[in-house]
């Protein structure tokens, strides 16, 4: 709230300390209201980035999804892969769809139509997504395509795990793409 309850009344009821005390109590409790408001409305939105445990287990319900014992950031990943799937499928659709559960850098995609192959590598940043993404591509791909999916590391993960030139040079090239060094 940008002003008191007591801006809104003339001056002279500040003189009359039961109203002022009154005032007091009913602000603070506005100001509750207002936040508890801001929140439901947060809530609502998938992308907006302030939604809290509440607003992902009301999404969840909506969608008859069943994810015992995920995490909260988890849950919204699968929720957002679920309101993202959409049919026919393209090239252009389904790099979308990861760019927009994934971010821009967080995945490489090559599909190979004459083989019938869909390449894709998720960051190893997003480990704990990794099915929800490959359950994604399972839904949407036509059925003859074939998934070959994996994990990698990018250069911000290996600059994270602050190890130096030397340390990395006793791991093999696969090795260090493949595992995890935070």
């Amino acid at each position: 709230m940008k002003q008191t309850l007591r801006e809104y009344l003339p001056a002279f009821f500040g003189e009359i300390r039961e109203l002022c005390v009154l005032l007091d109590c009913f602000e603070s409790e506005l100001l509750l209201l207002e936040q508890t408001l801001t929140q439901q409305i947060a809530n609502q939105f998938l992308y907006g980035g302030s939604m809290d445990e509440a607003g992902v287990n009301r999404w969840q319900q909506a969608l008859r999804l069943e994810l015992p014992g995920m995490a909260a950031e988890d849950k919204l990943f699968e929720i957002k892969s679920r309101m993202l799937e959409q049919r026919p499928y393209n090239r252009r659709q389904v790099r979308h769809m990861l760019a927009r559960l994934c971010g821009e850098d967080g995945f490489y995609l090559y599909d190979n139509q004459a083989e019938k192959t869909v390449v894709v590598k998720l960051a190893l940043s997003r480990k704990n997504q990794y099915n929800s993404v490959l359950a994604l591509l399972e839904r949407v791909l036509p059925a003859h395509m074939v998934i070959l999916a994996s994990e990698y590391n990018t250069y911000g993960n290996l600059n994270q795990s602050s190890l130096t030139h030397q340390q990395l040079a006793v791991y093999s090239h696969e090795q260090i793409q493949t595992e995890d060094f935070i």
